[in-house]
This record gives C-alpha cells, structure tokens and sequence, in this order.
C-alpha cells in the first residue's frame, strides 16, 4: 500500500468544528505548558545565575539556528502540500534528514571549540562540551518531524496536544531534577535531550507511519520549493535574532544574554494566548486556502483572539513588573527590569509579525516572507549595533520595538489576497488593557506588594477590570462568538 490515510481535503465546516475543538484544546494544552514553563523558569532562575542563562542562551542559538540548515523546511511543507502524500515520500524525507543531522551533529564537534575562540573563552570547557551535546537535538527533532507534522496536517490537534504536554512534564521534571542535584549547564541540556526522545516515541504511538529509508530525489522535488522558502525565512529570522548571542554575548558577556533572553521569557507568558492562535492558524489557512470567506473570518477571528487575551497579559506584567521580578525571580534579576519593560512593548508589534507571516506562509507565499524576513533582519542589525553601543544591552529591545513595529509590511501583502479588518479587532482591546495597566500601577503605588498572595490579588483585580470593560462595551459580539464556538465544539469534542 503505497498511500497514507491523509485528508488532504477538508470542507468549510469540517474545518469549522476542527478549529472549534483545536481553540478548545490547543487552549488547554498552553494554560498546562504555561504552567509548567514558568514555574521551571521561577525554580532555575531562584537557583541559577544569569550565566548560567547566557551560556545556554548562547548554545541553543548556535544549535537551533544552524540546525535549520539541516530541516529543509520539510515539516511544514508536508503540512501545505495540497495533494496525497505518499509513504514513499515521508520515507525520502526521512533519510534526507537523517543524514543531514548526522553531517550536522560532525560539523559541531570539530567547530566547537573554534566558537569558544569567538566568545572569548567565556563559554569554557564545560560549555564546549555540552554545546557538543545538545547538537544531538537537531537529530532527535528530525526523528520525530514527519509524525508531528502529519497530525498537524490532519487538524488532529488533541493528539498533538497530549504528546506535547507529557514530553514538557517529563523535560521540565527532568531538567528541575538535574539542576537541584548540581549539573547546572547540564541539567538544562539533559533535560531537553531525553524530553525529545520520549518525543519521539509518543509521536509515533500517535501515528505510527511505515518508517524506511527511500534515497529518490524524485519523491522529495515536490515538497523543495515551498520547504527551502520557508527555511531560508527562518534562517533570515535567525539572522534577526542573531543579533543577541553575536554581538550583546561577545561584547557585554553571557550575563547580558541571560537578562534579554529572561526578559523574553517572561514576555511569553504574555504572548501564550497567541501561542493558541498560532498553532492554529497555519495548519487551518493552508487548509482553506480556496474559501476565502472562510479564509477572511478565520484570520480576523484569530487576531481577536490574539488581541482580546494577550494584550491584558502583557499590560498586566508591564504594571507588575517590579514586584513580580524581586518575589517570583529574586533581586538578581532586577537589572534586566528595563528590558523586561521594552521586551513587553516589543510584544504587542511582535504579535501581529508572527500572525500575518503565518497567514502569508499558509497562502504559499513563502518568498514573499522571505523578503520580508529579510528586511526585519537588516534593520535588527542595521538598530542594533549603534544602539548596543549606546545602550548596552537594551539596546537590543529598543532595536525590536522598531522592528516590529513594521507589521504592517506583512498586513498589506495579506491584504492583497484577503481584506480584512485589522483595527476593529486590534484597537479596542488595546485601549482596554491600557485602562487594566493603569489601574493596577495605581493600587501598587498604594500597597506595597511583598508576598505571592499580595501579587496574585492585585493581578486578579486589573483582570477584573479589563472583563468589566469587555461586559460593557463588547458583551454583544462576545456572547455572538462563544455561541458560535460552543455550537460547533460541542460535536467536536
């Protein structure tokens, strides 16, 4: 049997309900990640010094970004392909990956200590070694992309959900483990490599595709176009990015990275509301690509979603910051409170980046992101070394807010293909949350936040606010939205 069971048509409604039942559990599944993530990151950063952070910060760059070389941009191009995939074809793009990380994982072990020479030996022996290490990830991703990427394509959002969610308490439970007992750098390591391995089994229990090796050329033509696009974008992203572990970690040290990438951290836990939407949105476009009815309600209902929980978030923080940095994080983290606060601003641009490119890249215009992938990397380097420079390692932030404040460039190529109302359902939860940080910041003026308790109750009171002001002036579209959503989830689930 040459053919998979791949349902590489989808009706409007059948789309529909899956969407309903992936907002539902894709919404689940980020409250438990978030969870877990930063009660991680709470436990390291209590234990750990911002070093520590940095060095890691550093490896993980080095691995995941040049490990791109070695993806292709094959496991979304599985999820676009409009046709039938073959087994014949996962099997050629199995091996191309496989042999890729192998050369990948060699190209490592002889560089390493070359890219110690860069970082001024600040990496150290126990750096090199463990950047040798973690080079094995790139192995263990690609093991488990092809399982990973078909139940994407197929909407199947509730298995995908669950595999991800015991991998991350297995990682995170691991990674706690090893640090409390004294493997520092090692720990985190550890810790990742065998959550990627256990990946790799539950993601294959969830589908078990016929596994082999196929060295055609001719079964993998079909996915290059569309995959190499989407990597050089991704490379040229990493190029964007690249601007902290290459210049702010060779010129001002691990411990500045560790400030920009725990401000970073931290902002996630603002963005993960998004993090739903973005699991959602390439799969269902690319899907729906010829409806574009279905398409124009799709994006504008997930930017809403985007908008209407990720915004009040991040205000939130914003207002908090000092006081949830000094009780959750501790003092030694307060001297990356500025970035923290740039990092939050950079978020609300950030957001609409990641959206729009995501609706670009399910419409097959993966060039197009590339171009504009590569502008945003231009200017990141272009605003961040003078600033840098100037700044220190703020600069890197205020450099991003610049950046991503041209969304718009992604916004109008969307446009063209499908018109959308981006201001009616960007502006007024913006203004709403504004409002939330406002009256947050005024209660910490008055009360001095000194426990978790204290910090919980205050949050909880600007979340109040923000759903009173919903109630009064959005309480119609709302209650019309979750209606819809309750139809359709209900048979869903």
């Amino acid at each position: 049997m040459t053919e998979l069971k791949d349902e590489h048509f989808l009706t409007s409604t059948m789309l529909k309900k899956r969407m309903a039942a992936g907002v539902f559990v894709i919404g689940t599944r980020r409250v438990i990640l978030q969870i877990l993530l930063t009660l991680t990151n709470v436990i390291l950063a209590r234990i750990l010094l911002p070093e520590v952070f940095g060095i890691f910060g550093i490896i993980s760059f080095l691995i995941l970004t040049f490990g791109l070389v070695a993806n292709f941009g094959m496991g979304p191009a599985i999820v676009q392909k409009k046709t039938q995939i073959t087994k014949y074809e996962l099997r050629a793009i199995f091996t191309l990956l496989i042999g890729a990380s192998c050369l990948f994982i060699a190209f490592i072990y002889v560089l390493a200590p070359y890219i110690n020479v860069w970082y001024k030996g600040q990496l150290g022996v126990s750096g090199i070694w463990w950047l040798r290490i973690f080079s094995f990830s790139v192995l263990l991703d690609h093991i488990a992309t092809i399982p990973m990427h078909l139940l994407q394509r197929r909407l199947e959002f509730r298995k995908f959900t669950i595999g991800e969610i015991l991998t991350s308490i297995l990682t995170q439970t691991l990674t706690i483990a090893f640090v409390i007992q004294g493997w520092g750098l090692g720990g985190i390591v550890m810790g990742l490599l065998l959550g990627k391995a256990f990946a790799i089994l539950i993601y294959y229990w969830f589908y078990p595709w016929p596994i082999g090796f196929n060295f055609s050329y001719t079964n993998i033509k079909p996915f290059l176009p569309f995959g190499l696009n989407f990597q050089t974008n991704n490379l040229v992203s990493s190029l964007n990015s690249a601007v902290v572990p290459i210049v702010v970690g060779s010129w001002t040290g691990p411990k500045a990275v560790g400030f920009i990438n725990w401000a970073g951290g931290v902002r996630s836990a603002g963005l993960a509301p998004f993090d739903v939407v973005e699991k959602l949105i390439f799969p269902a476009a690319a899907r729906s690509q010829e409806d574009k009815k279905f398409l124009k309600v799709l994006i504008e209902k997930m930017l809403k979603l985007s908008c209407l929980f990720s915004f009040p978030l991040l205000a939130l923080i914003f207002a908090l910051a000092p006081s949830l940095t000094t009780i959750l994080y501790t003092e030694k983290w307060l001297p990356g409170l500025t970035t923290l606060y740039l990092s939050l601003i950079q978020g609300v641009f950030l957001l609409h980046c990641v959206l729009f490119t995501d609706v670009l890249f399910a419409l097959g215009k993966s060039a197009a992101v590339r171009n504009i992938s590569l502008f945003w990397a231009l200017l990141q380097w272009i605003l961040t070394v003078p600033l840098v420079a100037h700044f220190g390692f703020n600069g890197v932030p205020i450099a991003g807010i610049f950046v991503s404040a041209t969304f718009f460039i992604p916004l109008i190529a969307v446009k063209k293909k499908v018109e959308i109302d981006f201001w009616r359902n960007v502006i007024p939860y913006f203004m709403y949350s504004i409002v939330c940080a406002i009256v947050v910041k005024y209660i910490t003026l008055i009360i001095n936040i000194r426990s978790i308790w204290q910090l919980i109750i205050i949050g909880s009171s600007g979340i109040a606010v923000y759903f009173v002001l919903l109630l009064i002036f959005e309480y119609k579209t709302l209650m019309e939205d979750l209606l819809k959503l309750k139809k359709l989830i209900a048979p869903s689930l």
